[in-house]
């Protein structure tokens, strides 16, 4: 076994080395303290030399950081309570009060609405679904859309698809049915495949739904109460028709959420015909492309035309 005092000596050895420079060091340190004094004391004290001082560097503050603009808010839109009217269908909202709405902006697209009834004939199509088209408030589950030929030369007269699709809470289904009705003046009728036309009385339901779900009945819907809400963008052509562009102010996409309780993002557009001064078309959509919860139109075509004609069903 290894000696534990002999493995402790060259340790030991080590320290009393340390210890003796230690010693040798203070005993030179303190004899040239000693001479240093005593010259002093013969010739005075050493002068150094002052150093040269130069000027400082100039110190550039960092810059201020630009704080990050802050979104400006978006003003909350109120919403009034609409009653259903004597037939039990609700009336259209009325204007809502949008921040910052354009008088000028708003007269032409009442105007726009207006001069639909102006038209000698077109066609058409419209719609809206993940709201009713009734009430916009309302919750999904029930979509509906038309499309066909309008003459108002004379007696009004309507020859259209109107589709309904009924949808399940999920997604998941959806049943769908689509009926021909053709009106003319006070009188309506529906054809259906292989039958003959069953015609509908002047006060009958169907007659009130043709005129909802005609294009002005729609823009009386989804489009002139949130009217406070558009800007104008600038000329542009519009399916070959020259025409004004409007879009949604961001209090207008603010409006068109609180009233469907739908986030978005919302796209809405609109456009009115240069010439006549009617509006050509509608576009109003929230959520991404490919996963729409809201969507509603009306866009005419083949304004004027006087090959439009609607005939008497036999």
């Amino acid at each position: 076994m290894r000696d534990p005092v002999k493995s402790l000596l060259p340790g030991l050895s080590v320290a009393a080395t340390l210890i003796v420079l230690a010693v040798v060091l203070g005993i030179v340190v303190s004899t040239r303290l000693r001479a240093d004094a005593e010259r002093e004391a013969a010739v005075g004290p050493a002068v150094t030399p002052i150093a040269r001082v130069t000027a400082l560097p100039r110190i550039t503050p960092p810059p201020t950081p630009t704080p990050t603009p802050r979104p400006t808010p978006i003003p909350t839109v109120t919403v009034p309570t609409v009653e259903p009217g004597p037939d039990g269908i609700k009336p259209p909202l009325p204007r809502l009060d949008i921040e910052g709405a354009d008088p000028v902006v708003i007269a032409a697209i009442d105007q726009a609405v207006a001069a639909l009834a102006d038209l000698d004939t077109y066609r058409f199509i419209d719609g809206v679904s993940g709201r009713s088209f009734v009430d916009l408030g309302e919750g999904g589950g029930f979509n509906i859309g038309s499309q066909g030929d309008l003459r108002q030369t004379g007696a009004r007269s309507a020859d259209l698809l109107v589709t309904s699709q009924i949808v399940e809470f999920d997604n998941s289904a959806a049943v769908s049915s689509t009926e021909r009705l053709v009106v003319i003046g006070e009188r309506g009728w529906t054809l259906r495949r292989d039958k003959k036309p069953e015609p509908f009385p002047a006060g009958s339901s169907l007659m009130r739904v043709v005129d909802i779900v005609l294009p002005q009945g729609t823009a009386e819907r989804i489009l002139l109460p949130f009217a406070g809400g558009y800007e104008r963008v600038g000329p542009e052509d519009h399916d070959g028709v020259p025409t004004t562009h409007y879009q949604a102010t961001p209090a207008g996409r603010a409006a068109y959420a609180a009233v469907t309780h739908l986030r978005g993002p919302w796209t809405i557009d609109l456009w009115i015909a240069d010439d006549g001064g009617y509006l050509a078309a509608v576009v109003i959509q929230a959520g991404p492309a490919d996963q729409l919860t809201f969507f509603a139109q009306v866009a005419l075509s083949d304004v004027n035309d006087p090959d439009i004609r609607i005939k008497k069903p036999t």
